[in-house]
């Protein structure tokens, strides 16, 4: 890209008659506009990669956070569970006594 603008621009400094020159301008700043209409189109395709990616970051944070509170759930349950039978023992052990 920037060396065909660089020989672009060496033409337009160079031409002489004025069908050189137009024909020159015209085709620096066609090339720029290419260049420009090509980098935008990469540049939108980048942005929307780069929000798919976060919605999917965020769809995975959420699944964590789930995840973690469903793990603590789990653990408040197993301590309530072994609270209980320890609870139960000791009434166990009372009885039996």
């Amino acid at each position: 890209m920037a060396s065909r603008i660089q020989q672009l621009l060496n033409d337009i400094n160079t031409a002489v008659y004025g069908e050189e020159v137009r024909s020159s301008i015209h085709d620096a700043i066609e090339e720029c506009y290419d260049d420009v209409t090509t980098a935008k189109t990469k540049a939108d395709s980048a942005t929307a990669s780069a929000n798919e990616a976060a919605a999917k970051s965020e769809t995975q944070t959420n699944l964590a956070k789930t995840a973690t509170a469903n793990a603590n759930s789990a653990a408040t349950a197993a301590n309530n569970a072994t609270s209980a039978a320890k609870a139960a023992a000791s009434s166990a052990d009372d009885a039996a006594d």
